[in-house]
């Protein structure tokens, strides 16, 4: 009896642990954690987390993992491999995009089955908002640059930054983590340590717009030399010493109170410009890298005398708002824009056939038959028959048979099949044989179930917006494993729906789009070749003042342009885009369209909906702006005008859902990028509107908001003041400049600087200012600039787009 009792016992112990279990808890491991950069992120971007586990019990296999809130209520899961054999201690990062401001980060390791093995919770943790950028200090000596992270009060291109601290160990090593940073400062750091994927995603990064300053002096030598080749291709000599600090304080208005000589070294390179001092005695030089600048100093930014000198930091803001191009300035300025962009695909990878529904009228025409038959028509038979009693089985029998064709309906619409359905989104490099691609991914489920989705390399995977989600549910939106095959498993989908989610970047060697563009006569005309490995359809070639669709062209084939732009500014860049949708895939044609084309064209105008309309990324979101030229160099700007094409897309390789192949693979894609507009064409200069627009003076403006595409004089007082730099044009004869202006709302007056009297004297008549060689000396400054202020008209307020010119001449 007693034994009995014991394995009753025994069986109940057992079956209690089957059904409730508890948490595996390892002796001897212990955690160190660190999130973002020394508790620090950005909120939204992908964040590094390093853990330190130390092992002195038993070999564990598990994995370490956090759980993110997202919103409404839904979570990620964000994890990776763990592998510890018995007496070791290993460094794992992983990573996570943390939406939203958390203090806290609770960091788990559990076992091969998922169980707690321990937990770390990682507290006072930082979360910067879209306000503000990352800047990173990449020194090995961090007290040197100290001086850094005292932020500038006002409104400055330095006023918005977040110091971060980096060296060799701690920098990035993928490009979506490095890209929360706006601005890199290299100073005394060894860069030979740099391992060679951190190069590279540092060349990316400048290639897609980043601001680089590089500190040289007497630790220039080993600043350089892991960065001296591919990255920056510069020369240095020996060092010397600068007589006088005068230049420095001169561009800064602060004095230099040290005594201390500034040690400067000698570089010298091709595509280098002496920004700061002469040819001789460069103190500062500047290099444009993609679309990015870089600016390298002759000192370094970490010794003495700029190590206590006041304005330190105030030659920086000067250099950068006198060299940087205006969307990288707008970076800076208005971070939150930049920051705010959205790529939800979503909606666009799940219209494929399989998720359309039935047609309406013939769910009307089911519904009313079966009314009829479980209603009138079953109560006739019967009572014919003089059965009405049976009804009690004869209706359910009807329902249950009525819900099995309604069923094999369904079945027959979306079929059975699982189907991985990819939108390669690729922004190409301007002359190069590459550009960058990103895939975003939907994947039909045909039943109720788990759905884990494997690629066959590393990747940083990240969910889209899904419209499946059930409020309450205790379930991750999606758990993510990050090693090499990288996972994401889908817990509890439901029948027929579809689960998205969007891939890393990494290049792609697709050709390239050569093109021969030239604007004259109010036409950009010339000549594009496709170049790619693709077959284009629908080449799209835009600016801000107009648009030509090329039409489809086969890879190696050349079509001939012609593009008529518009005399003055008359869109807003959302205007644009919109004509330009509108007219490709007309809202009417593609809604009304069932067939293949037609939810290939709904596609393709729901991706040109979210990846150009204005809000999504500027890195993405190509748009037309002068070329980033070469920094201090007062020669003819190149311009560029922005282009987009579909092509069938390039779905990932080895792609696995719950272990096999799906059944369907479906894709298509669309390149982004510039074409470069040639501005000299036979000893003749002409720029079409839209290229050059004005620089908003802010000091010399009041009551006036303004962004990228135009300003508001909100007070009847205010007004606002554009200045127009023509430097690299003044040489020209026969020099023609027109600017203009386009009222959305209200009206305007437009007043020209006269520099000989030092005021706005004259009243333009109308919305445009004509200048040519008889007024030049009237209204050109000896900065070579002219100035207008504009103020609101009757109406007392005034929004319009910012004014642009229109430039004629001809070479000497």
């Amino acid at each position: 009896m007693k034994r009995a009792w014991i394995k009753t016992i025994a069986c109940m112990a057992v079956l209690f642990l089957f059904l409730f279990p508890v948490d595996a808890k390892a002796e001897g491991v212990a955690m160190k954690a660190e999130v973002g950069f020394d508790g620090t992120y950005l909120m939204g971007s992908w964040t590094p987390i390093r853990v330190n586990i130390k092992n002195t019990g038993n070999d564990l296999d598990g994995s370490l993992e956090v759980s993110v809130d997202i919103r409404n209520n839904r979570r990620i899961i964000y994890s990776t491999p763990v592998n510890l054999p018995k007496a070791s201690e290993k460094e794992y990062t992983f990573y996570a995009r943390i939406p939203n401001a958390v203090s806290n980060l609770n960091i788990r390791l559990t076992d091969s089955r998922g169980k707690a093995v321990t937990a770390l919770m990682v507290n006072e943790l930082n979360p910067i908002g879209f306000n503000n950028y990352f800047l990173g200090l990449v020194t090995d000596d961090q007290p040197s640059l100290g001086y850094w992270k005292e932020i500038m009060a006002g409104n400055y291109l330095l006023s918005n930054y977040i110091p971060i601290s980096l060296d060799a160990s701690s920098f990035p090593v993928h490009r979506e983590v490095l890209s929360s940073f706006s601005v890199l400062i290299f100073n005394n750091i060894d860069t030979d340590a740099f391992r060679p994927e951190q190069l590279d995603i540092l060349n990316d990064w400048l290639e897609d717009g980043g601001v680089l300053i590089v500190g040289t002096g007497v630790n220039g030598k080993r600043t350089l030399s892991g960065l001296s080749g591919s990255i920056l291709p510069i020369l240095t000599g020996e060092l010397g010493e600068l007589g006088s600090p005068a230049l420095l304080e001169e561009l800064t208005g602060r004095e230099v109170l040290s005594t201390a000589p500034l040690q400067v070294m000698d570089i010298r390179a091709e595509k280098i410009r002496v920004l700061l001092g002469d040819e001789e005695t460069g103190l500062v030089w500047g290099m444009q890298k993609g679309r990015g600048t870089v600016f390298i100093s002759a000192f370094d930014l970490g010794t003495e005398p700029i190590l206590s000198w006041t304005g330190s930091k105030l030659l920086w803001e000067n250099l950068l708002a006198q060299n940087l191009s205006s969307s990288a300035a707008a970076r800076l300025s208005n971070p939150y824009e930049y920051n705010q962009g959205t790529d939800s695909l979503a909606e666009a990878l799940g219209n494929i056939d399989a998720m359309e529904m039935p047609s309406v009228m013939l769910i009307l025409f089911l519904f009313l038959f079966y009314l009829a038959l479980v209603g009138p028509i079953n109560y006739s038979f019967l009572k014919k028959i003089d059965k009405r009693e049976w009804s009690w089985v004869t209706i359910p029998v009807l329902s249950i048979l009525f819900a099995a064709l309604i069923f094999g309906l369904g079945y027959n619409t979306k079929g059975g099949g699982l189907i991985a359905n990819t939108i390669s989104v690729v922004n190409m490099k301007t002359n190069e044989e590459y550009g960058d691609l990103t895939n975003y991914i939907g994947i039909f489920t045909p039943g109720r179930g788990n759905y884990e989705v494997q690629l066959d390399r590393f990747a940083l995977l990240s969910t889209l917006g899904d419209p499946d989600y059930r409020a309450g549910s205790s379930k991750p939106e999606a758990r993510i494993v990050q090693g090499n095959p990288s996972k994401i498993l889908f817990e509890n989908v439901n029948i027929w729906t579809m689960k998205t989610f969007k891939t890393d970047t990494r290049r792609a060697e697709i050709g390239s789009i050569k093109s021969d563009l030239y604007y004259e006569m109010g036409k950009i005309k010339g000549k594009v070749q496709n170049n790619t490995v693709y077959p284009l359809e629908h080449l799209v070639i835009y600016t801000s003042t107009g648009f030509v669709e090329v039409g489809n062209i086969a890879a190696g084939e050349s079509r001939n342009v012609e593009m008529t732009v518009l005399a003055a500014r008359s869109n807003r860049y959302g205007d644009i885009i919109y004509a330009i949708i509108d007219d490709i895939f007309p809202w009417t044609s593609v809604t009304t369209a069932r067939d293949k084309e037609g939810r290939k064209d709904m596609t393709r105008r729901r991706v040109l909906e979210n990846l150009l309309a204005p809000g999504y990324l500027d890195s993405a979101r190509p748009y037309p702006v002068t070329k980033p030229g070469e920094i201090g160099n007062d020669t003819i700007q190149s311009m560029e005008v922005a282009y987009f094409a579909f092509f069938e897309g390039q779905p990932e390789s080895g792609i696995m859902v719950n272990g096999r192949q799906p059944d369907r693979i479906t894709s298509d894609g669309i390149i982004m990028g510039y074409m470069d507009l040639i501005v000299e064409r036979d000893g003749i200069v002409a720029i079409p509107p839209g290229m050059l627009t004005g620089q908003y003076e802010e000091k010399m403006s009041q009551g006036t908001d303004t962004d990228r595409e135009w300003f508001y004089i909100h007070d009847p007082a205010g007004y606002a003041v554009f200045s127009f730099d023509l430097s690299s044009y003044i040489h020209l004869k026969d020099l023609k400049v027109q600017i203009g202006i386009n009222v959305i709302n209200g009206s305007g007056d437009i007043y020209i600087y006269e520099p000989i009297l030092g005021d706005f004297g004259t009243k333009v008549e109308g919305d445009s200012v004509q200048i040519d060689e008889s007024n030049f000396s009237k209204y050109v400054g000896i900065d070579n600039k002219i100035y207008i202020k504009i103020l609101p008209g009757a109406n007392q307020y005034l929004h319009a787009g910012l004014p642009v010119i229109t430039l004629e001449g001809r070479e000497q």
